[in-house]
């Protein structure tokens, strides 16, 4: 038997419930003292960061900005995120 899964999860940056494949969705290392990327300034300097998933609208806002920054893009496939047509419809 083939399955999918998605899970439900609060995005990390703006806060938003989405649905997202958990092998594919966009998860980006968060410092846990700090709740800050471990790249940004004011996090914990060595930090190991715990992943935190964003959803692919913060993504795409992300990625103008990291091409504007001569940074590559984060990449997800375009089946990642959402609710699949296969899917039931959420309950009222």
């Amino acid at each position: 038997m083939t399955g999918h899964i998605r899970i439900e999860f609060n995005c990390w940056s703006c806060g938003e419930k989405t649905l997202a494949d958990p092998y594919k969705v966009v998860a980006i290392p968060v410092d846990p003292a700090t709740n800050l990327p471990v790249w940004a300034p004011g996090a914990t300097p060595d930090a190991e960061g715990e992943p935190a998933n964003v959803c692919n609208v913060c993504v795409d806002h992300a990625n103008e900005a990291r091409r504007g920054a001569g940074l590559p893009e984060w990449t997800y496939e375009p089946d990642a995120y959402g609710r699949p047509e296969w899917m039931s419809p959420p309950r009222a």
